[in-house]
């Protein structure tokens, strides 16, 4: 664990720094900030447990925003969304998925891109950052192998953007996609944060994470992970959120 002096020295005056992690070694992961004399340091490695903050009187928003201001430039994505996708209308095995999983309505609503793969015969859904495709994954609609395809390789997890303040992390999309008509929601698909989920996230004042039953130990290690930089909470579901209504996923999710 670094003490505030080593940080106090990779920051060499600045108020900010942005560089490999001093503790893990991995490329470019590390951040830190100083504001008025105070200091706050993350490593966004997913392997990596290198953060912290000194004694402190500043807001969890003010090291938030010193800590995305360090990591604002856009990476660049050279994905391009494959030309044999098809519009989901033309395959009702397509259309009954996700009228099943109560997703159709935020594709009428044009909150949520989707297509369908015939080469794989896979229910698409298209992952976006500021309006750009960046990746996609595709749900397989028979028994193939594997149940779930990434497309490209971003390591950007399935957001859909709804509540400015309040995120609800999910481990699959379907779920997220429930959830997302009363909050925003980040699918996973399994349980973990990648470095680019990290940084997505800190944006959020809250963020509620809703893993599976079985995976809420998970859970609880995905808050500690956010815990000294925004209001994270890991909460037991009764079960995967994408058996419910949407309704009633609100009716959850507001319990706690």
């Amino acid at each position: 664990m670094l003490s505030t002096k080593e940080v106090q020295s990779l920051l060499n005056g600045s108020s900010s720094y942005r560089g490999d992690c001093p503790v893990c070694g991995g490329r470019n992961s590390f951040s830190a900030s100083l504001t008025v004399g105070k200091i706050a340091w993350i490593c966004f490695k997913a392997s990596c447990s290198e953060r912290g903050r000194d004694y402190s009187t500043r807001s969890v928003e003010q090291i938030v925003t010193a800590l995305l201001r360090s990591t604002s430039s856009k990476p660049e994505y050279s994905f391009s969304t494959p030309d044999f996708f098809t519009n989901i209308e033309q395959k009702e095995n397509a259309i009954n998925f996700f009228k099943n999983h109560n997703i159709l309505d935020l594709y009428n609503e044009g909150r949520i891109k989707l297509r369908y793969d015939p080469k794989q015969d896979r229910a698409v859904f298209l992952i976006e950052r500021g309006g750009q495709v960046v990746d996609a994954m595709g749900r397989s609609l028979s028994k193939s192998f594997p149940k779930w395809f990434r497309y490209g390789n971003s390591s950007k997890s399935f957001l859909l953007r709804k509540s400015p303040d309040t995120i609800v992390i999910t481990e699959d999309i379907p779920s997220a996609c429930v959830v997302a008509y009363s909050y925003s929601a980040m699918g996973l698909l399994g349980t973990e944060l990648s470095d680019d989920d990290m940084v997505d996230l800190l944006s959020y004042k809250n963020i509620i994470i809703a893993l599976d039953p079985d995976a809420y130990s998970k859970g609880l290690i995905i808050q500690n992970r956010l815990q000294p930089f925004t209001n994270a909470r890991a909460i037991l579901i009764p079960d995967d959120l994408k058996y419910f209504k949407p309704s009633k996923v609100k009716e959850i999710i507001d319990e706690y």
